[in-house]
């Protein structure tokens, strides 16, 4: 947690360097990715629930079956709220602001998180089986890398270096998401986490 809050905090940091709309902005697009997230989150927490407890009776095939069924799931939901983001940015900006130049900052990242969601559902659900699997240590090193090695050097490059400002800070965040999911997945079908002892 200390590590991903402060891998949150540098990345705020990185979009406070673009002024003070584009801070407002990238809070925004924070809260509706946070709110858009919540329903894979949840059938993640499930899926380390139901996982943790298969194995503990030592029936594989069923913690492979929940995890699959969370994870087709999780990523349904999530390409769902994708296409409300890419349909309906300024409507959801506009739930927590009325400023228009924040509205007009934040539409674009808004519809790049968007486009991104189904990814962002496998690299919350995918983990969480893990977890309830017992490899947290695989968990770890998965965020870490993405968050301190992709989500805050991308930001960085993309949105200042680069000059794309606030869609080129949040398109490093749907890259990030994007390696989570991948290596979380590749972690997940090595088997590995069948054979952990908790």
């Amino acid at each position: 947690q200390v590590i991903h809050i402060g891998g949150v905090i540098a990345f705020s940091t990185i979009g406070l360097q673009l002024g003070a709309v584009s801070f407002a902005g990238q809070n925004v697009v924070g809260a509706i990715i946070s709110i858009a997230y919540m329903p894979s989150f949840g059938i993640g927490l499930a899926a380390s629930t139901a996982v943790g407890q298969s194995l503990g009776a030592r029936k594989i095939p069923l913690a492979v079956d929940f995890a699959r069924e969370a994870t087709l799931w999780g990523t349904i939901v999530s390409m769902l709220v994708g296409v409300l983001m890419l349909l309906f940015p300024r409507h959801l900006v506009g739930i927590f602001t009325s400023a228009a130049p924040v509205i007009d900052i934040a539409e674009a990242p808004v519809r790049i998180i968007g486009l991104f969601m189904p990814v962002v559902g496998l690299s919350l659900v995918i983990p969480g089986a893990l977890r309830g699997a017992g490899d947290t240590r695989a968990t770890f090193v998965i965020s870490l890398i993405a968050l301190w090695l992709v989500r805050v050097p991308l930001a960085l490059t993309l949105g200042i270096w680069a000059g794309l400002g606030l869609p080129g800070i949040w398109l490093a965040g749907g890259l990030q998401y994007t390696v989570f999911a991948a290596l979380s997945l590749i972690r997940f079908r090595s088997g590995r986490w069948k054979t952990i002892h908790v």
